[in-house]
């Protein structure tokens, strides 16, 4: 039974577009494992997960994207989150049998559990069907297991994912403690074993478990997701937010990271990470200087990000994503589940003089921003005409909630989490529970090799202190990329050099124009046409040709053929006055100007107006061949004929 529904926030409906997108990717699938010292409970932890649910709607919630006016979220009433239990112990696990998700392969129980993780990343959800979790327990020892969370992020971010394991295992610790869970479940099949006592491996015994009751107390947090959608559908309408955001984002810079030259990139997104140490001695100077100027660490650590993005990208001036929060600031707003997160661009000078000015003014940014947190970015990007808005996003991760863990019996060994966004940079700064403090790149490696994200982290590490440097080791690497010259033969010209490199690599892409390629073999063809009309025309040795055309993969086209007829080019510009475009041709003593069909009427009277000719097939004929009308190549011979845009023409 449906018990409450409501539309969907802007990014989750952004984040299960790129599930729809993608359905063989992992992108915005979730995936936290944590693991346990002490025997698994299967029983108690069954009972936990059944009381989670029942306090928490949005555990209880599906997605119908098709069956309304608009897309909305379902909270059902009654959902038990699955947990399937797996010994991944020697001897117990077998490649392919009992996994879910797919096969396991390793030397060890660590190893299949890494190989499970794999698999499950690519284990879909059904939007329809709740609970968008499901729960495992992989057994890895006699005193120690791993308990996994798999989600789609258009359930819980973060903060939520900490809240919730904190619960969780609170609630596992509470049953454990007080003698109500007998059961430890961990005989040697791929499911709940269902049984009680102790068990020692490969001999389940005891007697069966109680199912646990279906009319758990709800216990209802104060605040629930609702209030979320509530205020961004406000934001929305809101023309003072919409005023706001259009002001700070139009002609924003675009802070693009830059794509390194040789680098493969469009393959399927792949999620890296680079995780840096920021030194204890670091972490220290940076909070005093946060309380000297009175605002918080994030706003320190966030300047210091933003002055490494102006060192990389060569802007003065720079904009970033900002990941925050909107969760209600009412009593109890900490405890609510769901995705209370919303990506907001700040954009800001770096010319602000000393740090210290410049941290001011980033935090004076981001109070200005505060009224108006809850607008969608999808929002901000229409207010801006382009999309996507960002390219780097940070943000700052402290989950003390699990200091709500201590003293409560339960002993976390480690954990990991898997995330992949359609974000190509994330730069996050996370709190460890010590008080440290580390610097994670999440990256998109179909974009970025591993050695740019390290040089990145570095250049941020740098900015925390003092102006980022650059490693001599990468002004090799630029020299590298700027030893692109070439010798050529002496007495070359340029539709030779052309047409010698065509005969080399004829089907070879030689335009690219929106969309569309044009290989060398079709441009020599195109431009041999087009001598072959010129030269009709009376166009030789010298005599310059204005060329009338818009942007085009037929303006090279013409550019060659006029060489190649052996006279030289005037780029005339469509939409000028005539009276400027017969004073240019008259002083460059042009009397044949080469245009389109459609721009035929435009070029002045008194000179002879060749139009392009259409475009025919090649052939497999040489591309050497193609150009039958080639004048004597000339290296000295007049190539172009040019009218600076402040001139007179005079």
């Amino acid at each position: 039974m449906i018990e409450d529904a409501y539309p969907l926030a802007a990014l989750q409906a952004g984040m299960l577009y790129h599930s729809e997108l993608e359905p063989d990717s992992p992108t915005y699938h979730d995936l936290m494992t944590v693991t346990l010292r002490g025997a698994l409970h299967v029983r108690a932890l069954t009972g936990a997960l059944a009381q989670v649910a029942a306090r928490h709607p949005v555990l209880r919630t599906s997605f119908d994207l098709t069956g309304f006016s608009e897309p909305l979220q379902l909270v059902h009433d009654d959902v038990t989150v699955p947990l399937e239990v797996v010994d991944l112990r020697d001897g117990a696990a077998t490649e392919g049998g009992n996994v879910p998700g797919g096969n396991v392969t390793g030397d060890g129980p660590r190893e299949r559990l890494a190989s499970w993780r794999e698999a499950e990343k690519r284990n879909g959800f059904d939007w329809s069907s709740p609970p968008l979790l499901r729960a495992y327990a992989h057994v890895l020892d006699e005193d120690e297991f791993a308990l996994s969370l798999s989600f789609h992020h258009a359930i819980l971010d973060g903060w939520s994912v900490a809240a919730l394991v904190t619960e969780l295992l609170g609630r596992y610790a509470a049953a454990v403690g007080s003698g109500t869970a007998t059961g430890t479940g961990t005989g040697t099949g791929g499911t709940d074993t269902g049984h009680s006592g102790s068990a020692s491996p490969g001999e389940p015994r005891g007697e069966p478990r109680e199912t646990p009751p279906r009319d758990l107390p709800r216990d209802l947090p104060r605040a629930l997701f609702r209030d979320l959608v509530a205020a961004e559908r406000a934001a929305t309408a809101s023309a003072e937010a919409r005023e706001f955001w259009r002001e700070r984002v139009e002609d924003a810079p675009e802070s693009r990271l830059p794509r390194l030259p040789g680098f493969p990139t469009g393959g399927p997104r792949a999620a890296e990470v680079v995780a840096v140490p920021v030194p204890d001695g670091t972490v220290a100077e940076l909070e005093r200087r946060s309380r000297e100027l009175r605002v918080p660490l994030r706003t320190t650590l966030l300047a210091a990000y933003l002055t490494a993005l102006g060192h990389v990208t060569g802007e003065r001036e720079v904009m970033a994503g900002v990941l925050g929060h909107g969760r209600p600031e009412t009593e109890g707003g900490g405890e609510v589940l769901g995705l209370f997160l919303n990506t907001l661009p700040l954009r800001v000078r770096l010319d602000a003089g000393d740090r210290a000015a410049l941290i001011r003014r980033v935090f004076d940014a981001e109070v200005a921003a505060v009224p108006y947190r809850h607008y969608p970015l999808f929002e901000i990007q229409q207010a801006a005409g382009r999309s996507p808005l960002l390219d780097t996003l940070f943000d700052f991760r402290d989950f003390h909630v699990y200091g709500g863990l201590s003293g409560d019996g339960v002993a976390i060994t480690g954990q990991e989490f898997f995330e992949q966004t359609d974000m190509p940079c994330t730069v996050a700064f996370v709190r460890l529970p010590g008080g440290g403090l580390t610097l994670t790149l999440s990256y998109d490696a179909s974009q970025f090799p591993r050695e740019q994200m390290e040089s990145l982290a570095g250049r941020v590490i740098d900015a925390l202190t003092g102006e980022p440097t650059i490693d001599p080791a990468e002004n090799e690497t630029i020299d590298r990329w700027n030893a692109t010259g070439r010798a050529h033969p002496a007495g070359g010209t340029l539709h030779g050099l052309f047409l010698a490199q065509a005969a080399l690599t004829p089907d070879a892409p030689a335009v690219a124009f929106e969309g569309s390629w044009t290989t060398y073999r079709e441009l020599a063809g195109r431009a041999s046409a087009i001598a072959a009309e010129l030269y009709r025309a009376g166009v030789s040795h010298d005599r310059p040709v204005g060329v009338l055309l818009e942007r085009s993969a037929d303006l090279p086209a013409a550019l060659l053929g006029v060489l190649a007829a052996g006279g030289a080019y005037l780029p005339l510009e469509p939409g000028h006055p005539l009276a400027r475009m017969r004073g240019m041709l008259d002083d460059a003593g042009a009397s044949v100007v080469l245009t389109s069909a459609d721009l035929a009427d435009e070029a002045p009277e008194g000179v002879r107006v060749v139009v392009l000719p259409p475009p025919v097939p090649t052939g497999p004929a040489e591309p050497a061949d193609l150009v039958g009308a080639v004048a004597e190549d000339l290296p000295d011979s007049l190539a172009y004929v040019i009218f600076t845009s402040g001139s007179t023409g005079r």
